[in-house]
C-alpha cells in the first residue's frame, strides 16, 4: 500500500485517508458480542404513547411526551443551517433515558482538546457529548452525519473517540490518577433524515 502522509488535522476535517494513515481499523461486532446481550426492549422511560404518536403531537399526550415529538417534528424536517435541531432531539431523548444524571451532564457542541503529529494542538467538535460532572470525563461521543453524498461518517466519530481517550487521561492526570492504555467510549451517529427517525403518523 502506498505512503499515506500524516497531517495535523481538526476532528472534523478527518476522512478514510486519515484512518488508513494511521493504521486505524473497524472491527465490527454483533449487539450479542458488544453488551453481552441483545437489546430487544424499549426503556420503560419512553411513554408508549410516542411510539404511535403522529405529528404534529395530540395535546392529550404527556408534557415529556409531547415536547420530545416536537423535538423530533424539528429534526426530521431540518433546512441548512438549523442542525441543531437535531441535537436538540437527541438531547432530549437522552434526557428521558436516564442519561443526564445527578454526576453527569449533556453538552452540545462539546469542542474537545487533542494532540496530533507529534506536538500540533488541533479539537475534534462533538455534536452532543456526555461529561463526568465532577471529573470532566467523557462518557459518550454523539456526532451528527453532515455529509450530503454517501460518504462514511466514521472518520469524525472516530477523531472524536481519540480526542475523547486523550482528554480523560488528563483529567486523571490531574486528579492524581494514572493514565489508562485503553477505555471504552461510546460513540454514536446521528443522521439527519426523516426515514432515520421512529415511524410516525403525519
Amino acid at each position: 500500500m502506498a505512503h499515506l502522509n500524516r497531517s495535523a488535522k481538526s476532528g472534523n476535517e478527518w476522512t478514510l485517508n486519515e484512518l488508513r494513515a494511521y493504521n486505524i481499523t473497524i472491527c465490527l461486532q454483533s449487539s450479542d458480542s458488544f453488551f453481552g446481550y441483545t437489546p430487544n426492549e424499549i426503556s420503560n422511560a419512553i411513554d408508549p404513547d410516542f411510539l404511535t404518536a403522529t405529528l404534529p403531537p395530540n395535546e392529550n399526550l404527556a408534557d415529556d411526551t409531547y415536547r420530545l415529538l416536537q423535538y423530533l417534528g424539528l429534526a426530521t424536517r431540518v433546512n441548512s443551517g438549523q442542525e441543531s435541531a437535531i441535537h436538540d432531539f437527541a438531547k432530549e431523548l437522552l434526557r428521558l433515558l436516564g442519561f443526564e444524571e445527578r454526576e453527569t451532564l449533556l453538552r452540545s457542541r462539546y469542542a474537545i482538546p487533542f494532540l496530533i503529529c507529534g506536538d500540533d494542538r488541533r479539537s475534534a467538535q462533538a455534536d452532543l457529548c456526555i461529561v463526568q460532572g465532577n471529573t470532566r470525563m467523557i462518557r459518550l461521543v454523539i456526532q451528527e452525519d453532515k455529509t450530503t453524498i454517501s460518504a462514511n461518517p466514521e472518520p469524525k466519530l472516530i477523531a472524536g473517540a481519540i480526542a475523547a481517550f486523550q482528554y480523560n487521561n488528563a483529567a486523571r492526570s490531574r486528579a492524581g490518577l494514572d493514565p489508562l492504555d485503553s477505555m471504552t467510549i461510546l460513540r454514536s451517529v446521528l443522521v439527519p433524515s426523516s426515514t432515520k427517525f421512529p415511524s410516525l403518523g403525519s
